[in-house]
This record gives structure tokens, sequence and C-alpha cells, in this order.
């Protein structure tokens, strides 16, 4: 399993392993992964298993904290461990960065994403009614989660 950092040429393949991850949900587009990458407080790493792009994580951040927009790992690496380390990587860059907080918002019908996070550190803030949108106007709450790094190292 290898990580590397994320640059703005590698939207279509964010947009394609997006794709991919949520298939049943609404997908992100290449032409917005690469407004994100452009901008200078997203960054975001690409993880490989077998020399084979298997998943990504992407993040913005200010002074004082950083919020992952999107972690997305391909069906067939899922339970690996890959999302699990892709997390820490992350959290890693924002302690040298010397920012001490991550939030992260993920549906309450992915049980799985929840887990993972709730095993990583994180805890429920709040909740955000309707924010995800499931088609055929079916709308699915946000958890809105936050981990203190203090601890990481």
């Amino acid at each position: 399993m290898t990580t590397t950092s994320l640059s703005r040429l590698a939207a279509p393949l964010c947009a394609r392993l997006h794709a991919e991850a949520f298939a049943a949900h609404e997908v992100w587009d290449e032409p917005f992964f690469a407004k994100l990458l452009a901008l200078p407080t997203t960054r975001g790493l690409l993880v490989e298993q077998d020399d084979t792009p298997a998943g990504f994580i992407m993040w913005q951040h200010g002074p004082e904290w950083g919020e992952i927009l999107t972690l997305a790992v391909l069906p067939a690496y899922r339970r690996s461990g890959l999302a699990r380390r892709l997390l820490q990587v992350m959290e890693q860059a924002l302690l040298e960065d010397g920012i001490t907080r991550s939030m992260l918002d993920v549906a309450a019908d992915n049980d799985a994403a929840a887990t993972l996070y709730k095993a990583a550190g994180y805890h429920l803030l709040s909740t955000r009614a309707g924010y995800y949108s499931r088609g055929a106007g079916q709308a699915v709450d946000a958890l809105v989660m936050e981990k203190s790094l203090t601890a990481v190292a």
C-alpha cells in the first residue's frame, strides 16, 4: 500500500474513483474535482494497492481545522485498512501544519463509514437534516463529526 499526494492533474482519476466508490449516490464530476484541487486550501492523497489506484481522501484546511471533503475506497478494496490508513496520513499532515482539529460529515445511512470514523476517534457534533440527496426526492441526514488531533502522534 502506497500513498501519494494528489495534484490538479488527478481530477479525472478522482472523478472515476469517486463514481465507482459511490455508484448508488450523487457523485462529483471531473470539473468539480479540478476546481477543488486548484484551491490552495485543498489537499489530497491517493492510495494504491499493488500499483492500482484503490481510493483517495481529499480535505480542506483552515488555520485551526481540517475538513474531510471526501474519502472514497473502491468496493474491491474495502475492509482492508486503506481508509484507516488514508485517515492516519491526513491527520498526521494536519498536525505537521499545526492543525489540531479534524471535521467531516457523513451520510446517516452510511453505516460502514460512520463506524470507521467512530473507531478512529471522531465524535458526533450535530446533524444536518436532509443534507444528502439520494434522487427521487429522497434526502438523507448528514452526521457532522469532529476529532481532536492533539493525541495523535
